[in-house]
């Protein structure tokens, strides 16, 4: 039996979602502006908290992004900014599988219920995966200093 467009017609539309969120996690990941780190009060400026000495940096805000180290923050050492690495890189290839999946039963394989369901199941994954990106917020640029700094979601954040 010959597979007629409007048979595609979703898998085409779920594919398309899919890559598109694929790419909007990427876009999120690589920014240098996932998380901002910004004085609480003001003519203060922020702390590094790498330095033994806690010496000023002269800036009143900076970012950080999950996979970008940017300025006088060092994500090495740091366990909760590597796990948030972690989770965006298992959701990428998770979420990665989900579009090829979806561009398979688009193009080639037959849409039946078995491949809706697994491709469902890899969303959900990818979906769970996401989450815990957010454990960056423990990381040590926002840990570090509460008292005289905070962190806030920077515009990478909302790409995810």
């Amino acid at each position: 039996k010959k597979m007629t467009f409007n048979h595609r017609l979703p898998a085409i539309l779920a594919a398309f979602l899919s890559s598109s969120g694929v790419l909007l996690l990427a876009f999120s990941g690589t920014s240098c502006e996932f998380l901002t780190i910004s004085t609480t009060t003001a003519g203060t400026f922020l702390v590094s908290p790498y330095d033994a000495e806690g010496v000023s940096t002269g800036l009143q805000q900076a970012s950080i992004g999950v996979l970008c180290e940017r300025g006088f923050y060092d994500r090495e050492g740091d366990d909760m900014w590597e796990l948030s690495r972690i989770f965006l890189i298992v959701g990428l290839s998770v979420g990665s599988l989900t579009a090829a999946m979806a561009w398979a039963v688009a193009s080639y394989i037959t849409p039946t219920n078995a491949n809706w369901k697994g491709i469902s199941v890899f969303a959900a994954i990818t979906a769970v995966m996401l989450v815990p990106i957010f454990i960056l917020f423990e990381a040590e640029p926002c840990s570090g200093f509460r008292e005289i700094q905070k962190c806030s979601l920077g515009s990478g954040a909302y790409l995810l």
